[in-house]
């Protein structure tokens, strides 16, 4: 994997982490018939890096939509990218109304750590 590639997923894997309550109620409020927990897995991961990219990420708004929609047709199962699509709409339209997105997008998350010498060899 490429090093700028490779720094991107952890950034992604760090701020779900960071984030994940924040990111849980979110969602949790824009799907509020799915409880978190019984959301399959993949399509829980997939709308928790989508929610962490309309939160804080540089990607426009509608491209991480759409690139959450494109995993959940690749990794998810036949209804994953419709579910994908709805509910990440549902939190940017209430990021948008509230004037919260440019806030938010303005934050700098701190970086996530440096691999260590022993996981880059794995």
């Amino acid at each position: 994997m490429a090093p700028e590639h490779a720094a991107f997923a952890r950034r992604l894997v760090w701020g779900v982490l960071q984030h994940r309550a924040v990111i849980d109620d979110l969602i949790q409020r824009h799907a509020p018939l799915w409880p978190i927990s019984d959301v399959a897995i993949v399509d829980r991961n997939i709308l928790r890096i989508g929610t962490l990219e309309l939160l804080w990420g540089e990607t426009p708004p509608r491209v991480a939509i759409n690139e959450a929609v494109e995993l959940g047709k690749h990794f998810g199962s036949d209804s994953t990218h419709r579910f994908v699509n709805g509910v990440l709409a549902s939190i940017l339209e209430e990021l948008e109304t509230s004037g919260r997105l440019g806030e938010l997008r303005n934050y700098t998350a701190p970086p996530p750590p440096a691999p260590s010498e022993e996981s880059s060899q794995a």
